[in-house]
């Protein structure tokens, strides 16, 4: 009796946890590239030196909050990262889909035709800072 109600117990539990994973993923779309461009960057911060991350947060067109992060850009300081992150992302490309990391963040990923930079688009539950960013950058680059 206990096992059945242990086994009763995990496929319940699972069924929920599927069921919140599908609503989650339904209920999200990535932002457009053209509405990353047309909000640009608004801020960069060294991950080696003389290497950056560009970023700016916003829901874009969606109804999620996103953290657009164009990475690793070559400057000589924050402003001019920022400045070459602009010139960038007016090539900016893609229509991805959101894909699930392993540490339950969602990552939408744009290309930059030529360029070999890693633009992503990340909605995570908990509000993303510099170190954050860092973090996921390096696991998906």
């Amino acid at each position: 009796m206990k096992f059945k109600l242990a086994c009763c117990s995990i496929l319940l539990a699972s069924s929920f946890t599927c069921s919140a994973k599908a609503y989650i993923s339904d209920d999200l779309t990535c932002p457009t590239a053209d509405a990353i461009r047309s909000e640009g960057l608004s801020f960069s911060f060294p991950v080696l030196p003389k290497f950056y991350i560009s970023a700016h947060q916003s829901q874009y067109n969606t109804a999620k909050e996103w953290t657009f992060t164009l990475a690793f850009i070559h400057a000589n300081d924050t402003h001019k990262a920022t400045e070459k992150g602009m010139s960038l992302i007016k090539r900016l490309q893609g229509k991805p889909q959101p894909e699930q990391s392993e540490d339950n963040n969602w990552l939408c990923a744009y290309e930059i035709p030529g360029e070999e930079y890693l633009a992503l688009a990340i909605h995570s539950a908990t509000p993303l800072g510099q170190v954050g960013i860092k973090q996921l950058v390096n696991k998906h680059q």
